[in-house]
Parts: structure tokens; sequence; C-alpha cells
């Protein structure tokens, strides 16, 4: 039974050492990697001959991989040479094209957001039937997007036609990030915030789709609200007002009632799953019955610095710390914790700047960097899942 929970694509966070901590804690949610664009893919693999992101932990299982682009002057061939690049060289399960993406950097690259406007809809769809043609026997496919974009496309009915043109290509998977996207005038980071989330435009969607696997993205942080969405249930999380800054409310054709609809096939949780990965520790018994991993910190913590190890000089020490900067949230000591993971960092930078000048400095390892940092913590030798009910009831100091 797979798993209907998947952990978003984030630029920076869900890098491949996150890929692999999270399988540590827990083994069925689908992962993603961070989006990256295709010409930035084509060009730097054919420059160095390969690229560390490509590059999976072999004890990785179930990764999507997120490609951006596809617009512009960038043919469609240059674009499929991309996916052929990611699919040839990595382990992926999955490959997902982005169509929701706000930054600028995604528009200037002609893609992500833009790709849903009306204007562009045509030309995405060529590129996703080309992808279909050659890709759908090698992986699944599918695609990420907004339910809309302000101010040109904010309305039920320009969703139901995008939804539609892309259930043309032949993608049969597609998540919706219950939110609007604004192109221009608004940050990446208030994109993801500002706009008001509207789940139940994404059960209408599924409603109109049957055949169609439609995963909710956007706001969903614990899995009571995993279950009340799986089960069909879409209290919008929103006052009205908010909602019509964005359209009216006849245009989403909401009434601002308790929605009581078509279950929704999986949910997927962005900043809480890396903020947090704790929260992970039942999630393969609770929604596949799987048997949890339920692993000590410690032994969670060695094996990966042991993993990291052979990986460090090609990743670098940093990005493989950052994951676990956040593993203790809520424990006992968490901030001393993390006060001691950014001096322990500083520290590593100094020993090796002075070693890179020519002079003596220590060289670590990324064990001996965070030994100090693991003992500060009350639970080394708690499972994962012990250490989450003590919080619970509140048994450990937070």
């Amino acid at each position: 039974m797979s798993s209907p929970l998947s952990i978003a694509p984030m630029i920076q966070w869900t890098t491949s050492p996150y890929r692999y901590l999270f399988r540590l804690i827990s083994q069925s949610p689908l992962l993603y990697t961070e989006m990256i664009t295709s010409h930035h893919l084509f060009n730097r693999y054919n420059r160095d001959g390969g690229l560390p992101w490509l590059e999976e932990e072999e004890d990785v299982e179930d990764v999507a991989c997120q490609i951006g682009g596809g617009g512009g002057e960038e043919s469609i061939e240059n674009f499929c040479e991309s996916c052929d690049i990611a699919l040839t060289n990595g382990r992926y399960t999955e490959l997902n094209i982005n169509s929701g993406c706000p930054s600028s950097k995604a528009q200037n690259s002609f893609c992500g957001l833009k790709h849903m406007l009306p204007e562009g809809r045509d030309d995405f769809v060529k590129i996703l039937k080309e992808v279909d043609r050659r890709f759908s026997c090698r992986t699944k496919l599918s695609v990420k997007c907004r339910i809309g974009v302000y101010p040109n496309s904010t309305s039920l009915s320009n969703l139901l036609s995008y939804v539609t043109k892309v259930h043309s290509s032949g993608i049969r998977k597609i998540i919706l990030h219950s939110r609007i996207g604004v192109l221009g005038g608004m940050s990446t980071a208030n994109n993801r915030t500002v706009p008001p989330l509207v789940y139940p435009v994404v059960e209408r969607i599924k409603k109109e789709f049957k055949d169609v696997e439609i995963i909710l993205n956007g706001g969903v942080r614990d899995f009571e609200s995993v279950d009340y969405l799986l089960d069909g249930f879409y209290d919008s999380p929103l006052i009205s007002s908010e909602v019509e800054k964005y359209g009216s409310l006849n245009d989403w054709e909401l009434t601002g009632e308790r929605v009581e609809g078509i279950p929704i096939d999986g949910v997927m949780i962005g900043r809480k799953a890396y903020n947090d990965p704790g929260i992970f520790w039942n999630a393969d018994s609770k929604y596949t019955g799987l048997k949890d991993n339920n692993y000590t910190w410690r032994h969670i913590t060695t094996t990966y610095c042991e993993r990291m190890e052979k990986n460090v000089d090609r990743i670098g020490l940093v990005e493989c710390i950052k994951p676990l900067h956040n593993v203790f949230a809520g424990q006992g000591r968490n901030k001393e914790y993390k006060r001691c993971v950014d001096g322990r960092v500083n520290f590593w930078k100094k020993e090796k700047k002075r070693i890179d000048n020519g002079g003596v400095g220590q060289v670590l390892t990324v064990q001996e960097v965070m030994d100090e940092c693991f003992e500060v913590v009350d639970c080394m030798d708690m499972t994962v899942g012990e250490s989450r009910k003590m919080i619970l009831t509140n048994d450990l100091k937070t």
C-alpha cells in the first residue's frame, strides 16, 4: 500500500542529505528533490559530466524529481533531454513538472507559474504531451501547480480549463498548492503564506477529474489535518474577505460553508516536514501498515553521519549538517543544541580556513563536529516515538 503522504520540493531544503535523514525516520512518504530548471541541469551536466544533485543515496527509495522549464526559447527537445538526463542518472520513481513556482528566477527562466496563464497553456501542453510520449513507460509523471494566478487567472472556470488541458496531455497526477500564486509585487516567501488557502477548490477539481490522482498541498502541519482532508472534509480555513482579495466568492463558486465531498488522493507537507521531521515517526504504520523504523536518535544520527562522511567532499560539510539542525524540534534543550550546532560549524570553518591557508588546524569528521551537540539533548537513547510521546505528555522539558 502506497502512502498518501509526500514531502514538498523545497529549494535548498529537500537536498539528498535531507532525504537520506528523512528515510531513517520514515520509509513510505514520497520524497521530492529540490526543483531544478531544465536548462541548468542540461548545461551543468554537459559541462561538468555530472551533478551531485543527481547522485541519489543508494538506500533512499521513492524519490520524485522535480524539473522546471520548457518556456521561452527553450525547445521541447532540450527540455526532454534534461528529463532524460535526470531519469538516466538518478533513481527516480516519478518525474514532476513544475507549473506553480512564483519566484522571479523561475519567471525569468520562463517556467513555473507562467505555464498556468491562458496564453502559456497551449505551449505547456505540447511539452507535457512529448514528455508523456517519451517517458510515461519509464516513470510516473505529474504536474505541480497553484489553483490560479493573480491577477490574470483567478476563478474556478480558469482552473478547470487549465486542468482540462493538462489532463489532455496524458498526465494523471496533479499536485495542487491550494493558494493562488501572485506574479510580481510579492516575494516567494510571501507567496507561500499570504494568499489564502482555498481547500474546497481542490475538492472540486477531484470531483470533476475522478481519474486523476489529486494531491493537496498548502498549510498542512499535522496528521489530524491530513486525516480530515483524506476523509473528504474541507473546512476552508479562511475569512471571505481574504479570498475576495484574489477573486470573488462567486468566481470560485464558494459559499463559505463547510464542504463535505470526495476524498482527495493524498496530502503534501512542506516546511513542517523539514522543521520537525520527527512527527513522521509513525507515518508508515498509520498510513501504509508498514512497521515503523522507530530507531533511537543515537542510531539515526550515527548512521547519518557515517553516510555523510562518504559524501562530505562532494556535498560539503555545511550541507551535510544542515538537515540535523531541526531534528530535535520540541525536545528538551533544543535551543541549546541548535546554538551548539552553529558554534561547531563556525569552529570547523575556522579550522578549515587555517588548513587551506597552509597553517595547522584540526581535521574534523562530520561525527566529530556533531558529537558535542548530540550530548546536549536529553533524548539520544530514546526511540523517535518515545521522544515524541514524551513531548505530548510534557514529561520532557521544552
